[in-house]
């Protein structure tokens, strides 16, 4: 770990130098406050040892208030005198992780603290990704249509138990959502919910993060990490693209759900898990075990409970109620009219990327429109071009459509654009991704069944 030591003492700082050092770490050091800021402002530090009296300089307390202002992630361990212990308490309060006592006689104390701070930082800063990466989809809950009502009644009735629960549905469905609102619902509620995208690891490398690893288990191990099975301690893990993990890897996940056992990757020690597992995959289950590629005794073991979501297309009353949510969510207190016919258009499409290519569609259009009235004009070309697959069909272009020459595709786009615009040029070129003037050139050039 990269390791930051302040404090005015210069035989402090060479100390903690040497013995951090010995340790395996990486020891940068500064002599006050007004320097530490600098270096953390410049650089990123997993711990930082903060004398808590530095005079005639920034103390302790100053620098923590600091602290955000050069949007450091580090944790801090105060070092205080035992006449301080009043003022280490308030570094608690500002955020410290905990303090030791100087003269420091015990360097083995202070590494475990920084152990335990560094861990508490890595868990805020997955946290922190998931809320980013979480929160733009967060409103896939929301929905009237009766296919949404029965899902959310089979998400109430999973949570009341505890058995493993498998979600089915397309990408971009909701499938995460689900599996967080299952968890917010249940029992394990004020426990963690910890999401792994199996599809997204080596097998290997998803090992470790599922079960952890003793330290030299492998190149770069330096220390020892506890997985998501040791760390949700109670809670709720959610494996993503399950049908995607290998053999191997699914005897391992047996093992946990038959006998609640795991054991980390170079380690000897059993120890004992606590967790309710939830599974996602967009895969058929049954063309995954009959090829071989998926255990059928694993999948019976996740597949207790089994939810199974449908595409957007499937629910499509829940799309203006989802376009208002995404509206609210992206421009707070601000009220943003979509017009009439760019709703229908919407409603019609068939959103192959669910939920998600929604709101990205919403977020574009409103860039657009600067904030204002979201028209024809500021939606996606491949909405008005292809708003649903039926219509695509009755316009008489399909998937066995008969081959076409480019200059006979190019008429038929520029015909289907005027037609969705009105006969409206100008946004019929946007649509197109053209100037007007080259679309006024093409119209001279082609026959067309403008309006």
């Amino acid at each position: 770990m990269r390791v930051l030591v302040v404090d005015d003492d210069r035989g402090l700082r060479e100390m903690a130098r040497d013995q951090l050092s010995l340790s395996g770490h990486q020891v940068e050091v500064a002599a006050g406050g007004e320097q530490a800021l600098t270096i953390l402002g410049r650089e990123s530090f997993d711990v930082m040892l903060l004398d808590l009296r530095m005079p005639p300089g920034m103390d302790g307390i100053e620098v923590l208030q600091k602290l955000p202002s050069v949007r450091s992630s580090v944790e801090v361990v105060v070092l205080s005198g035992a006449s301080e212990l009043s003022s280490a308490v308030e570094c608690l309060k500002l955020g410290a992780f905990d303090y030791v006592s100087k003269p420091v006689e015990n360097w083995e104390e202070v590494e475990t603290l920084i152990q335990r701070a560094a861990e508490r930082r890595e868990l805020k800063l997955g946290f922190n990704t998931l809320r980013r990466k979480i929160t733009p989809e967060v409103t896939a809950a929301v929905g009237k249509s009766k296919a949404w009502m029965e899902i959310m009644e089979l998400a109430r009735k999973a949570a009341a138990g505890d058995a493993p629960v498998l979600i089915l549905g397309p990408s971009g469905s909701g499938k995460e959502i689900v599996a967080r609102m299952i968890h917010s619902m249940s029992a394990r509620t004020s426990s963690l919910f910890l999401p792994a995208n199996c599809s997204a690891f080596t097998d290997s490398l998803l090992e470790s993060e599922l079960f952890g690893h003793e330290r030299g288990a492998f190149t770069g191990a330096e220390t020892e990490r506890a997985g998501l099975f040791e760390v949700a301690k109670g809670g709720t893990v959610f494996l993503d693209e399950v049908f995607d993990t290998s053999i191997a890897m699914q005897a391992k996940l047996l093992r946990v759900l038959e006998s609640g056992e795991i054991r980390r990757v170079g380690g000897t020690a059993i120890r004992r898990t606590n967790v309710r597992l939830v599974a996602a995959s967009n895969k058929n289950p049954a063309a995954e075990i009959g090829s071989k590629r998926f255990r059928e005794d694993l999948f019976y073991r996740v597949a207790v409970f089994t939810i199974e979501l449908p595409p957007l297309s499937q629910r499509r009353e829940d799309i203006p109620l989802l376009i208002s949510h995404f509206l609210s969510q992206l421009r707070p207190g601000q009220a943003v009219r979509v017009d009439p016919m760019a709703m229908s258009t919407m409603i019609a499409y068939d959103w192959r990327g669910n939920v998600r290519e929604l709101r990205n569609v919403i977020e574009r259009a409103l860039l657009l429109s600067e904030g204002s009235a979201i028209t024809m004009q500021h939606l996606a070309p491949n909405l008005l071009i292809r708003p649903s697959a039926n219509e695509f069909v009755d316009e008489g272009v399909s998937d066995n459509m008969p081959l076409m020459t480019l200059k006979e595709m190019e008429q038929k786009m520029i015909d289907l654009a005027l037609k969705h615009t009105g006969g409206n040029r100008t946004q019929a070129a946007r649509i197109l991704g053209i100037d007007p003037r080259t679309l006024r050139a093409k119209l001279r050039e082609l026959p067309t069944d403008e309006p």
